[in-house]
């Protein structure tokens, strides 16, 4: 067979077998799917108490609502995907909000799912994302809420994001029997942005929530479960430092905070407000990142039970939801004429897609445990064992019960590893010579544990030059760096990618505690050189 043909019967059969990784027809058999069909409306509320600005004037502050419901049984067609954009306002005074909005979100999608805003997308890219929106999804616009009495749960999306970036979750949730809202969740100020606040205007817009659920008929409030992503995981977090009530549970998917101490400014407008009202923060608790996490604010928590469960590093931080799952499907679509070899990376996709299912089935079992008393597996939130048999391509549960502020003290003539969190404890507990001895002695059998991470380094060694700990942050960074684990390079680009996110503060934080780790390093010389003469 001559080459031509061989490139051609290759890439016939991956064509082939294209339709198997569609968004639309993509396999959910793993994810636990309810009985319910699923109704969805969206709808404006004003909030006449607060204002916004916009364009260039004072309003009183619309809240959009987007409700996901047990609807009744309905035979017609679902709705395509598209619809969630037909945002409409019966209020003539919201027409042009709400025409910025839908226009807002449609560009946030396209960035978000091909990396362009709509404008910017070529003739492929426009096709590919117009099938996506055409797609037809088991939910009805304007369907009959279904009589009974269901828990609330309400959703807040990420920094950045549209409001429907995990919408999958919310029709999932609705079909095993749960009413769940979004909103715009807006800054005080839109007209630089119309993305989501993630703080106090949050915080305010949830409890309008709240108050709008409970005038609604079918609903039970006294069971409120809070599940955000991102910013909204943050914004969760805050609501519910704000309130010991009516909010059992949350859910907090990747606030990006769980990796770094609380010494890390960048989130100091999340955890200081939470820090001071720890009193509220009662219930349960279940947070999912990544396997570096070390939970160093969730461990104070200790009024709540707390789970958390953590991913492959496979796993990026917008594959926590839908839109970056239907993201790899619609990159791989447009990509395919590209390349030829694609199959390790429908591998990655579908490896992807089957944890985010396990994601999603892990916070069904969460909530219907902590809204409904329906008890999961016994071995579902039971904490997995670290030892040196670990499969980190798994998700490795750690439970925190009501009471514990920090983990167990790991035992030094244990042969099992320590986690993230039991490093962290031990170097900060003045443990470092031990730790040092233990990170050499595991070294050659598990290099690609986390805690040989250069983030993980990168975060543990910051620590502990706030805590004015020196010795100990040089002697870690040396190991680090003996053992080729680029903790250097970590100082360098998060510094770089301030400056680019203008936050100049941090850059020089990251160039001047590397100095205090290695003097004549010329590079963090010559980037605080160039910032000290830029602001001078």
């Amino acid at each position: 067979m001559n080459q031509c043909k061989k490139v051609s019967l290759v890439l016939a059969i991956l064509l082939s077998s294209l339709h198997l990784i569609y968004p639309q027809h993509m396999d959910w058999s793993d994810l636990r799917t309810g009985k319910e069909k699923v109704g969805y409306k969206s709808c404006w509320e004003i909030d006449y108490s607060r204002v916004i600005v916009y364009n260039e004037k004072k309003i009183n502050r619309p809240i959009m609502i987007n409700v996901w419901y047990p609807a009744k049984e309905y035979n017609d067609t679902s709705m395509p995907y598209k619809d969630y954009f037909d945002i409409e306002s019966k209020r003539s005074i919201l027409k042009k909000i709400t025409n910025d909005y839908k226009e807002y979100n449609l560009s946030v999608l396209s960035y978000q799912m091909i990396g362009k805003p709509v404008k910017n997308l070529n003739r492929i890219e426009k096709r590919a994302l117009n099938n996506f929106l055409d797609q037809k999804i088991t939910v009805k616009k304007d369907a009959i809420l279904k009589e009974g009495k269901f828990p609330l749960i309400i959703y807040h999306q990420g920094f950045e994001a549209s409001f429907e970036d995990n919408a999958l979750l919310a029709q999932f949730l609705a079909s095993n029997g749960y009413v769940v809202i979004g909103s715009s969740f807006f800054k005080e100020n839109t007209d630089k942005s119309l993305g989501i606040d993630g703080r106090e205007q949050s915080v305010q817009d949830i409890q309008f929530l709240i108050n709008y659920a409970s005038k609604l008929e079918n609903l039970d409030i006294s069971n409120i479960a809070l599940i955000g992503h991102s910013g909204g995981a943050q914004a969760s977090i805050l609501a519910k430092s704000n309130t010991s009530n009516s909010i059992k549970a949350v859910v907090s998917i990747e606030t990006t905070q769980e990796t770094f101490g609380l010494s890390d400014p960048r989130w100091n407008n999340f955890t200081k407000p939470v820090l001071e009202q720890l009193s509220n923060v009662n219930g349960s608790i279940l947070a999912f990142t990544n396997h570096k996490a070390v939970f160093q604010l969730y461990d104070l928590m200790s009024l709540s039970n707390r789970y958390y469960i953590t991913f492959p590093e496979t796993l990026n931080h917008n594959e926590y939801i839908s839109q970056g799952i239907f993201s790899n499907h619609l990159n791989f679509e447009i990509k395919k004429n590209e390349q030829l070899n694609l199959s390790n990376q429908i591998d990655e996709i579908n490896e992807d897609r089957l944890n985010y299912i396990k994601v999603n089935n892990y916070t069904l079992d969460f909530i219907q445990w902590k809204l409904k008393g329906i008890k999961p597996l016994k071995e579902t939130f039971k904490e997995d064992e670290y030892n040196k048999s670990i499969n980190l391509n798994l998700p490795f549960v750690q439970a925190v019960p009501i009471g514990k502020n920090s983990p167990i003290s790991y035992s030094f003539n244990s042969n099992k590893l320590p986690t993230p969190r039991q490093v962290w404890k031990m170097v900060r507990s003045n443990n470092t010579d031990s730790l040092m001895f233990t990170l050499i002695q595991f070294k050659n059998i598990h290099s690609g544990n986390p805690i040989y991470n250069d983030i993980f380094a990168f975060a543990l060694i910051s620590q502990l030059i706030e805590e004015k700990k020196l010795d100990d942050a040089r002697q870690l960074f040396s190991f680090y760096e003996k053992e080729k684990i680029p903790v250097t390079k970590r100082f360098i680009s998060l510094g770089k990618f301030s400056i680019m996110l203008q936050n100049e503060d941090y850059a020089k934080r990251c160039f001047s505690n590397l100095l205090k780790l290695d003097s004549d390093n010329q590079e963090a010389k010559k980037e605080l050189k160039r910032l000290k003469t830029k602001y001078n």
